[in-house]
């Protein structure tokens, strides 16, 4: 075991990839397809090999699309030569929808790269990383650390999936961020993968640390893990904005004073066990493709948004600002205290409802109806808003403590008796 450090000693180096088109034909293709985009030649039947890569050529660089805008586009005789424009930033060879020269209808185009993509924002370069005193990549059972580097981690970000290693640690002198954008700046959808990625732990629980010591750290940063069959925990003291997708058997997520998001992304798929904590004016939003398997959720002086397509087996939320966004779930215990204040912005129902102590319970921002079983409420200090009438009790509400002026705001034509 050893610990393997992030040092961005990489050179930069463009990277080139050429397509040899060695067979024309009258109706014949050229296409070069980037993330989903294509730029298609068809040849006449008074084309060579030579004409033929010159036409492509010209469609190519006058392309609208920004993923060819990425490249400078030339050719020599019947090559064609693509070259980054921005040095160390790769287009093609790495996970994702890079570059692609095809050819049909009796055409055929051979692809190479000439040229190595080279930067020190390259996960999969030896060069940027330390261990045990040399260049090397992190091993199973390695602690990685990221700390004193400004560079960013950008590419080949799923270099170290299959790695499993003891831990990894991000303290804040870390600034340069980790992960990309889902939309690149150039203005399309990034289609390099986006999350640092990693595998589970080498036969024992994984622990990731977020925010160590002081500093500023990164503006963004994002963290993948694949094995289920192991512990997970994540600890996030300190961050801008964190995202996560943690695959575990157990997964503990605590998040202290940051900004961090599971699963909030389309398409993104996360189970989550164990626990959830959120304290100390953290904020952690869990999105729509979370799946919540016997997890309770804590919140304390923090922010939570659940928007998880299944309910907790509890939420307990003290001085917590808490938004429910879920469809169609029923929570079976939801527990807000001291000071707390509910949105619920949901169909969802509650079977058992507690509130306490300069509470409230908003249901005044949306109009589907909800059922709540049972409801504890202290009458004094806290509140149910539902001036749309869309709260349906079961039970008779638990009041606890005498009220002057009640505790329930409803619409025209809606009473409630207390007795």
């Amino acid at each position: 075991m050893a610990s393997a450090y992030y040092v961005a000693n990489a050179s930069t180096q463009a990277q080139v990839v050429t397509g040899t088109v060695t067979a024309v034909a009258l109706g014949a293709t050229l296409t070069a397809t980037i993330n989903g985009k294509a730029v298609t030649y068809t040849c006449t039947g008074s084309d060579t090999t030579t004409t033929a890569v010159s036409n492509w050529l010209s469609l190519l660089q006058n392309s609208t699309s920004p993923e060819f805008g990425e490249i400078n586009w030339t050719s020599a005789t019947n090559v064609l030569k693509s070259t980054a424009s921005t040095p160390g930033t790769p287009f093609a060879g790495v996970t994702g929808n890079g570059l692609v020269f095809s050819a049909g209808g009796g055409g055929a185009v051979t692809q190479t790269q000439t040229v190595a993509n080279i930067s020190p924002s390259d996960v999969g370069n030896a060069n940027n990383w330390l261990r045990n005193g040399v260049a090397a990549i992190p091993q199973n059972g390695d602690d990685i650390v990221l700390q004193n580097c400004s560079v960013p981690l950008l590419w080949n970000l799923d270099a170290l999936a299959a790695i499993r290693p003891n831990s990894l640690t991000r303290w804040q002198t870390q600034t340069g961020q980790i992960g990309l954008p889902f939309n690149n700046v150039l203005g399309y959808p990034e289609w390099r993968v986006a999350y640092l990625q990693f595998a589970g732990a080498n036969g024992g629980p994984l622990t990731v640390n977020i925010g160590f010591g002081s500093g500023s750290g990164p503006s963004l940063e994002r963290y993948q893990t694949f094995d289920t069959g192991e512990n997970l925990t994540v600890t996030v003291l300190a961050a801008t904005f964190v995202e996560l997708l943690p695959a575990a058997a157990s997964n503990v997520i605590n998040v202290h004073n940051a900004k961090v998001s599971i699963g909030m992304n389309s398409g993104e798929t996360v189970t989550l066990h164990s626990s959830v904590n959120v304290d100390s004016g953290g904020t952690l939003n869990i999105g729509a493709g979370v799946t919540l398997t016997g997890i309770m959720l804590t919140v304390n002086t923090g922010s939570l948004g659940l928007y998880a397509n299944s309910s907790p087996s509890q939420v307990l939320g003290t001085q917590a600002t808490i938004t429910v966004g879920s469809v169609g779930q029923t929570y079976t215990n939801f527990s807000a205290l001291s000071g707390s204040s509910v949105s619920w912005l949901s169909n969802s129902g509650i079977t058992n409802l507690t509130l306490r102590s300069n509470t409230t319970f908003d249901k005044s921002q949306d109009w589907r109806a909800i059922t709540i079983s049972n409801s504890t409420i202290e009458a004094d200090t806290c509140q149910i808003i539902d001036p749309l009438n869309t709260i349906t009790f079961t039970n008779s509400t638990n009041m606890v403590n005498p009220s002057n002026s009640g505790p329930f705001i409803y619409g025209a034509g809606k009473t409630c008796k207390i007795t």
